[in-house]
């Protein structure tokens, strides 16, 4: 009997958390606006991410223009000039499919990180 309770049990325990999970995207969002809104804010965490990461190797890497850590600098500048397009190509896709706008601030952030590492690229360019 008592291998019959705790079999009920967990099956109550993952029905609440489906329960719980379903209800907390909220009935004014679709699936669709809350991937948009995820895929978004991951191009800008990776963009971020990317770009500081990048910052640092340069910084601490010597100057030298074939080393290892030059180059994984400049990698990584790249990948975080694509995500950063990315970030920035889905702002308008995100206010168009979510039913209530974005805070401002998010999405002034969103803007600014994606343009940050094409402002390092034209900087470097020029100088």
């Amino acid at each position: 009997m008592s291998r019959k309770k705790r079999t009920t049990g967990r099956s109550a325990k993952r029905s609440r958390r489906t329960t719980v999970s379903q209800s907390a995207i909220g009935a004014e969002e679709d699936r669709r606006s809350v991937a948009a809104t995820v895929g978004w804010l991951l191009a800008a965490l990776a963009t971020l991410l990317g770009t500081i990461v990048a910052l640092v190797v340069s910084v601490a890497a010597p100057s030298t223009e074939g080393s290892m850590l030059a180059l994984l600098a400049e990698y990584l500048l790249v990948a975080s000039r694509i995500s950063g397009a990315v970030a920035l190509l889905m702002t308008p896709v995100v206010y168009a499919v979510r039913p209530d706008r974005p805070p401002r601030a998010v999405v002034v952030a969103v803007l600014a990180i994606g343009a940050a590492p094409w402002v390092i690229h034209a900087v470097r360019l020029l100088l």
